[in-house]
Formats: structure tokens, C-alpha cells, sequence
């Protein structure tokens, strides 16, 4: 079901992380998030992989901004739909990072680094292939990325070929492992 996605206006973000032993630390900052403070700087806690998108990403021509997509249901959170044995679940892309364009205009792309050793992959691989088919024109990029044998590999997941070969591929690792897995410079 498509339903409108609002524009976030606040959050209550951690600023700090408890340790095992009770001590607490900062949380990293970055820039150019949609919800940064007065310093331009928003906290998030973030994998590895995330942060290599995330410095990848942010340093692109263009970049105006990013959105760390809510993992959990809300209005705005980008939620898309994929099935699970008989069951609809939804996947929620890690990322929607934003572009100033030549004539001004701004472009979002989604960008999902997702461990392709996990048993929910391919599914949701596969509805995010499906979403691309049918919203792909409303982005600049729709794209899965995974670190397959120490390189990170990415799916252009607007190409109708890519999404022919996830909807037919045996694993989240052979579509990443396949021909039209491209290197992604993190």
C-alpha cells in the first residue's frame, strides 16, 4: 500500500552509549543529516558497513543531505513491502541520501547495505527489486550494497537485468558474486 511519507521534523536521538561496564561514550556525529543540531551534526551509532556507505555517499558532487531511514514503523519511515514465506513483511532501506541536481532540483536515492549472509536477504533483496520496478523514475539510485569476500559489491537495482537475476538467484551471495554485481568504492 503506498502510502505518503512525512517529512521528519524532530527526532530524540542518543547522544551517548553505555558501555559493559557502565561507562558511557559519544556517540560519533556526521554531517549533513536532515535532522542535525545547531553544529550541523547529528549522532548515530552505526555498523561498519553503514559508515563506509555513509562516507562514500556524503562525499559525492552534489550531496545536500542524507536520512538515516527509522528501522521501526512510523510515518516517516520508508517501509516496502516484501514476502517471507507466506508472509508480508516490510524491509526498510538503511539510507536516502539527496542531491542538488544542475537545474536546481533535488533527487533522493536509496542506498541499502545489507549483509547478504543473513536468511532474510534475498527476500527482501527481492522486494526491494520489486519497488525499483515500480518507483524507480521517483530516484536517482536504488541500490543494495554487500561486502562479499572483503570488497563491497553493489546492485543497481533500477536496471531490469540486475532485477531479473535477484529474482532468480539461488542466494543474496550469488546475485552479489554475480556479472552484474559492480565494485562500490567505499
Amino acid at each position: 500500500m503506498d502510502v505518503f511519507l512525512a517529512r521528519p521534523k524532530a527526532w530524540l536521538q542518543p547522544t551517548m552509549a553505555r558501555e559493559a561496564n557502565g561507562t558511557e561514550t559519544s556517540l560519533p556525529c556526521y554531517e549533513k543529516h536532515m535532522l542535525c543540531d545547531a553544529d550541523g551534526l547529528f549522532p548515530d551509532e552505526l555498523n561498519i558497513w553503514e559508515r563506509a556507505v555513509l562516507e562514500a555517499e556524503t562525499t559525492k558532487d552534489g550531496r545536500v543531505a542524507w536520512y538515516r531511514n527509522l528501522a521501526r514503523a512510523s510515518q516517516d519511515s520508508l517501509g516496502i513491502v516484501y514476502d517471507d514465506a507466506d508472509e508480508k513483511r516490510l524491509v526498510r532501506p538503511d539510507f536516502v541520501f539527496f542531491s542538488q541536481q544542475a537545474d536546481g532540483s533535488i533527487v533522493a536515492d536509496i542506498v541499502d547495505p545489507h549483509g547478504h549472509h543473513l536468511a532474510d536477504s534475498l527476500p527482501k533483496m527481492i522486494g526491494l527489486s520489486r519497488y525499483a520496478e515500480q518507483n524507480g523514475d521517483s530516484y536517482g539510485r536504488i541500490e543494495a550494497i554487500s561486502e562479499v569476500d572483503g570488497q563491497y559489491r553493489l546492485l543497481n537495482l533500477k536496471e531490469a537485468d540486475v532485477r531479473h537475476a535477484i529474482s532468480t538467484a539461488a542466494s543474496a551471495k550469488s546475485a552479489y558474486g554475480g556479472p552484474l554485481s559492480k565494485p562500490y568504492a567505499a
